[in-house]
């Protein structure tokens, strides 16, 4: 066998287009004069025993319907040659050298490639008897066929007899147009969001306006480079799929507004938690959501809120009501997948949490050997859209109407009174306890003692005591698409091994409100803790202090088409989970955890490692405060985590603590002056990657943000605007060696701002760089304010003194606030110092 097949540990993966390819539904059309896509990703293929080390290209994955899926290229197929030309490079190499090739070509041009192609050869016995002469099948291949035969032969002895080959193989491909490809789009701002594009822009990124203008490099005016840029991010957004946000598009294409922005939602969602006197205001909560998902409000007549019980209502009329607050939502549910059939519905309650374990496992998820499930998850990518989002908010909305403050009070107040003068009702099946009133609907209210349910109850009301509920309560489901669970006092503990519990939306809507108390949430299974999978979940816990324990998919967790969130008030609160967790959002939806004071811990690692080598120790994370789109199919959505006030501690892996991904944006907040302490490993604490926005804004404190691997600290990689604000404190930086701190490459734009206090950075900041992706410039500002006595342990910057650094990173440590530089200072400052940037391994 052929020792060009020996297949890295790791593959690192390239894209392999000439150009950003989208695709919801593919078209075929060749535009004149478009450029041509290919529609592979590849990584080097070394070449074994060749010294110094060569490689060939190897195709890691193939687009559907793209020019090489029709053309016949398949995932593992090494490249050897292309019309004609060896592909044989130094490994650090023939990826570059591929692209180089592709350069220029236009949609319509064909292109010749030699492959090496590695299959089995199969020979077929029946009851030892050979059937046929020998196949050849792709690796996969065989054990579908052997699946075949045991069907059609089931009291034979079936054997096959297989050996691996190599085929050399010539494949043409003609080259196609880009999918979803628009012309540019007019910044209809006021439409977006008109408050934020009447303000001002805030001070940190007014000054980088002036930077900008003033800061001169050996290749001309730093203006003239960011304007390319823009236009470069607006030529991005002209990829367009039907999950695009307007907020981010807009973001995109003006990033100096990402600080304003920050600051504007974090402010809105901290008023959405801000009083335990007065809970949650659903109100504000609602119409934020609403306006970053492009879901207009819908005004509820006073027809379809039903009539409360009059004070003194008994728990019956009290079980009523919530019934009918029940099938009113459900109306709404009905209404938001009205434009899907039933085979459709069937076909998204089928295939959406496979969806989600493949995306779990890999980020992209046409990175499939499994050719049918991948073609349906790309049905069910097509389904989504046809979701009313609107109409899932608005039913939410209803359902919301049975936790208001008010009504909670006198629900407590009638309860007491009914069970203080009325008699132990019959037991009833899945609980142990008293039972004040239970209906033939699935609908139980339980009484003051400590009570266990056992079973998955569509409503519970619970009164008081220390409950256990070990069942998946709270979750709106397919066959049950709403669910509520109130519990109004006690110590609980909440326990589901089965997916989707805790106030969770699946095609549905649930939500889990308790009112007060220590309490526990555990769940070892997806979609737990106020997370969604086309729908809405919410958990909201007023008082106490509490643990969420999860997997994936948990604590604020919106995968796609909803919302996701998590409402924490006062208490020294702690959050664990694997990935996927803490303010996360996929295409189409909204993922938020708010936690209103307290000293709390956000844990998000140790269940998956990571894709990349970076050694034992180091796990997915996709959490606490990001947003993340299937990349080349759907843009993502907007995650949040924001913490309002008490001394807090962040731990995560990769991909986490305030980023987006593909066309998302992600944001941590936090809003306290405590000492904060920020662990992340590969993007975090301000990231973004591949199209997409990244914020992190901390009020203050003397804080540690450790990095064990780099890219943190606002760090733009591939057509990416990040923005990292601190407003105050003695802070530490150990965001680890290489692309932090400020820095951007390929085309991104980064804005690093540190106010006030006498900071300590371990490494250089302030890094640009490299651009080979798409060509052009990235651009990176890092600017320490306030005048303090700071420390650059790698050198690259000292107190009072501005540079500007090769392919273009803009470094200043100014004497005073942001508001007291002069031009004057940033002329004299604004030296021009050209650094040849390191090499970083790059994003999946």
């Amino acid at each position: 066998m052929s020792n060009y097949f020996k297949i890295p540990t790791i593959c690192f993966l390239l894209l392999c287009f000439l150009s950003a390819c989208t695709q919801i539904k593919t078209q075929t059309i060749v535009r004149q004069n478009s450029p041509g896509s290919l529609g592979i990703l590849i990584s080097a293929q070394p070449i074994e025993g060749r010294t110094p080390a060569l490689a060939f290209v190897r195709v890691a994955a193939v687009l559907p319907d793209s020019a090489a899926d029709k053309g016949g290229l398949r995932i593992g197929d090494v490249l050897t040659e292309l019309n004609g030309i060896s592909l044989e490079k130094p490994s650090t190499e023939a990826v570059s050298h591929f692209r180089e090739l592709l350069k220029g070509k236009g949609a319509g041009e064909k292109l010749t490639l030699q492959i090496r192609r590695r299959v089995v050869s199969t020979d077929t016995f029946l009851d030892n008897s050979k059937q046929s002469t020998p196949q050849a099948y792709p690796l996969a291949d065989p054990l579908s066929t052997l699946d075949r035969l045991l069907d059609q032969h089931p009291d034979q002895l079936v054997e096959l007899r297989t050996k691996g080959l190599e085929q050399k193989q010539q494949i043409e491909v003609v080259l196609t147009s880009r999918f979803n490809t628009a012309e540019p789009l007019p910044l209809d701002s006021s439409a977006v969001d008109p408050q934020l594009n009447q303000q001002s822009l805030l001070p940190e990124a007014e000054l980088t306006k002036r930077i900008l203008g003033i800061a001169e490099t050996d290749r001309g005016s730093v203006q003239e480079q960011f304007d390319q840029l823009l236009e470069r991010f607006n030529q991005d957004e002209r990829i367009d799929d039907p999950f695009r946000l307007r907020t981010i598009r807009y973001l995109h294409r003006k990033p100096l507004k990402l600080a304003n922005a920050t600051h504007n939602l974090g402010s809105a969602l901290r008023s959405v938690h801000s009083s335990d006197s007065k809970g949650p205001n659903f109100s504000l909560m609602l119409e934020t959501v609403r306006r970053h998902l492009d879901s207009p409000k819908e005004v509820l007549s006073d027809s379809e809120v039903p009539v409360r019980p009059v004070a003194g209502g008994s728990a019956e009329e009290h079980g009523r009501y919530l019934l009918a607050l029940i099938n009113q939502t459900e109306l709404h549910v009905a209404r938001a997948f009205s434009r899907l059939s039933e085979p459709e519905r069937s076909r998204l309650k089928d295939s959406l949490p496979t969806l989600a374990d493949k995306f779990a496992q890999h980020l992209y998820l046409h990175v499939d050997n499994n050719r049918l499930r991948w073609q349906q998850h790309m049905e069910v990518i097509q389904l989504l859209p046809k979701i009313d989002r609107s109409e899932l908010l608005t039913g939410l909305e209803v359902l919301l109407e049975s936790v208001k403050p008010d009504y909670l009070t006198q629900l407590k107040t009638d309860l007491k009174s009914h069970e203080s003068n009325v008699e132990q009702t019959k037991p009833v099946e899945g609980i142990n306890g008293r039972v004040l009133w239970h209906s033939g609907q699935d609908i139980v209210i339980g009484g003051s003692g400590d009570n266990v349910y056992k079973s998955d109850f569509s409503v519970v009301i619970d009164l008081g005591g220390d409950d256990r509920y070990r069942a998946a309560i709270g979750a709106g489901r397919p066959y049950r698409p709403v669910a509520l669970v109130i519990d109004l006092a006690g110590n609980d503990r909440y326990q589901s091994d089965k997916p989707f519990s805790q106030g969770t939306g699946f095609m549905g809507i649930g939500v889990l409100y308790d009112l007060e108390g220590d309490d526990s949430y555990t769940s070892n299974q997806s979609f737990a803790q106020g997370s969604a999978l086309a729908g809405a979940g919410l958990l909201i816990d007023r008082a106490g202090n509490d643990r969420y324990r999860g997997v994936r998919y948990a604590q604020a967790s919106a995968l796609s088409q909803g919302i996701g969130a998590v409402l924490d008030g006062a208490g020294q609160d702690s959050f664990s989970a694997g990935a996927f967790a803490q303010g996360f959002a996929g295409p189409g939806a909204f993922g938020a955890l708010i936690s209103r004071g307290g000293d709390d811990r956000y844990v998000a690692l140790g269940l998956d490692r990571s894709s990349y080598p970076d050694g034992v120790g180091i796990y997915k994370g996709m959490s606490q405060g990001v947003g993340v789109g299937f990349r080349f199919i759907s843009s993502g959505g907007i995650g949040v985590l924001l913490d309002d006030g008490g001394t807090d501690f962040y731990e995560a892996g990769n991909f986490s603590q305030g980023g987006g991904y593909y066309f998302g944006w992600g944001l941590l907040i936090d809003m306290d002056t405590g000492p904060d302490r920020y662990e992340g490993a590969r993007y975090a604490q301000g990231f973004a990657a591949h199209s997409a926005l990244g914020s992190f804004w901390d009020q203050g404190g003397n804080d540690i943000y450790q990095g064990w691997v780099g890219a943190a600290n606002s760090a733009a990689w591939d057509l990416s605007a990040t923005v990292f604000i601190e407003e105050s404190g003695n802070d530490t930086y150990q965001p680890g060696p290489g692309f932090s701190l400020g820095a951007s490459a390929h085309n991104g734009f980064a804005l690093f701002v540190d106010h006030n206090g006498k900071d300590l950075y371990r490494f250089t900041p302030g890094r640009s760089g490299p651009n080979s992706y798409h060509g052009g410039s990235s651009i990176s500002v890092f600017i320490d304010a306030g005048g303090q006595t700071d420390r650059y342990e790698s050198g690259g910057l000292s107190d009072g003194q501005g540079k500007v650094k090769g392919e273009t990173g803009i470094l200043l440590d100014l004497p005073g606030a942001i508001e007291s530089v002069d031009d004057l200072f940033l002329e004299r400052s604004l030296s021009i110092e050209e650094i040849q940037a390191s090499e970083f391994i790059g994003s999946e």
